[in-house]
């Protein structure tokens, strides 16, 4: 949804613990040097065409968020059947997510020839996303 919304690094990367992290990000910048030394080296029209472009790329961008908002309602709409009813007192669920001193200690402790426990397995942490894909 990111990338066809305009955002075009952004992707998904799975850690080797399973800890999955989602990056939005877009391809805007302007790195442009005005000074040097604390000398203005561009006249004041060159700053206002700057400002101008800077506005554009402003505005590029809150259309990009409102196209990624309005894409990610949609792909959760489609993962989620409407028909579906939501128990009203959250059930507890194991996390995949151990943080790290927790998860020496968990690892000092179990057989120290496995190198990730059943519950990080990168594998079944992206069950998670496969049914929200499009």
């Amino acid at each position: 949804v990111a990338i066809d919304s305009g955002f075009r690094n952004s992707g998904i990367t799975v850690g080797r613990g399973g800890k999955i992290t989602m990056a939005v990000r877009s391809t805007h910048c302007l790195e442009v040097p005005l000074s040097h030394k604390g000398r203005l080296m561009v006249s004041e029209e060159y700053i206002e065409f700057l400002v101008h472009v800077a506005n554009q790329k402003m505005e590029e961008n809150i259309r990009r968020i409102d196209r990624f908002h309005k894409g990610l309602e949609l792909a959760l709409e489609a993962a989620v059947p409407a028909d579906t009813s939501f128990p009203k007192v959250p059930q507890k669920s194991h996390a995949v997510y151990v943080h790290r001193r927790k998860r020496r200690t968990a690892q000092g402790q179990a057989d120290p020839s496995r190198e990730l426990e059943p519950q990080d397995d990168a594998e079944s942490s992206l069950a998670l996303f496969a049914e929200i894909m499009i």
